[in-house]
C-alpha cells in the first residue's frame, strides 16, 4: 500500500527489460517482438510500451 510521504518512481529503462511483461527475452535486442504474424506493427498498450507515453501526452513520434 502507498502512504503519505512515500517516494514512487519508475524507471522506462528498467520497465522495458521485465520479464514479467516482456517475457524471459526481455533483455535481448529483438525487433520482432513488435511485428505480428501479418508482418505489421504490433499494437501494445500505450502503458505497455510507457517510453512512448499515453492517453492524451503520448509522444507525437510515436508512430513513426
Amino acid at each position: 500500500m502507498i502512504e503519505p510521504g512515500d517516494v514512487i518512481s519508475w524507471c522506462d529503462w528498467e520497465m522495458a527489460r521485465f520479464p514479467e511483461v516482456w517475457g524471459p527475452d526481455a533483455a535481448e535486442f529483438d525487433p520482432s517482438r513488435w511485428i505480428d504474424e501479418h508482418h505489421e506493427l504490433k499494437k501494445e498498450s500505450q502503458w505497455k510500451a510507457h517510453f512512448f507515453n499515453g492517453g492524451a501526452r503520448a509522444c507525437v513520434g510515436q508512430s513513426f
